[in-house]
């Protein structure tokens, strides 16, 4: 499993919070996670996409917060969220999931993404 860490920088309601993001490819092109931790707020969200072209994504996400741990589960139509190319996607995804999750526990979070973070969720080989 390689692990990169990811270039974002995010704030909540407009002050901004020391993050770390990373991305795994776990095995397989068709397996990734993506998982974004606020340790000064104890939360916590990894998503885990699986899916092959031709196949729907199956998505876990795991929501972490001191005192709660929860998963949510999804099932996108094939060629929506791949996962051998336009990842960017994938990133997106989580961001929302991640957006959700802060929202209910700490407040409005908002992520700036450019272009070296969106290029660096690729797959690599």
């Amino acid at each position: 499993m390689r692990q990169r860490p990811l270039p974002l920088r995010f704030t909540i309601d407009g002050r901004a919070v020391r993050a770390s993001t990373v991305v795994a490819d776990q095995g397989p092109p068709w397996v990734a996670t993506l998982t974004t931790s606020l340790p000064a707020l104890g939360l916590e969200v990894s998503s885990t996409y699986v899916g092959r072209q031709g196949t729907p994504t199956h998505i876990v996400h795991v929501l972490m917060a001191p005192g709660d741990i929860r998963t949510h589960t999804d099932e996108r139509e094939a060629g929506t969220l791949p996962l051998t190319h336009a990842r960017e996607h994938l990133l997106y995804d989580h961001l929302a999931a991640l957006q959700a999750h802060v929202a209910d526990h700490a407040g409005t979070l908002a992520a700036d993404v450019d272009d070296r973070a969106a290029a660096a969720v690729a797959l690599t080989v």
